[in-house]
């Protein structure tokens, strides 16, 4: 960002970032997955690292950072 202005940067880092969502089931160790993919602006169903569609927040969101954070 060395182009951009004050005002600029500074909305950037207002805007929050989308990683993913996860739906309660009832098993505070199982959460429902799901992707955000920002070429559709939607939550994708998807799954973890470990090759499931639940996992725990921790996973889940160790998922979606291996995407968006690297």
């Amino acid at each position: 960002m060395p182009d951009a202005s004050e005002e600029e940067k500074e909305r950037i880092r207002q805007t929050p970032t989308k990683l993913c969502r996860l739906t309660w089931t009832g098993d505070p160790d199982s959460w429902v997955f799901a992707f955000y993919k920002y070429s559709d602006e939607r939550y994708e169903p998807s799954i973890t690292l470990d090759g499931s569609f639940t996992g725990s927040p921790e996973s889940c969101f160790d998922t979606a950072a291996q995407a968006y954070l690297r």
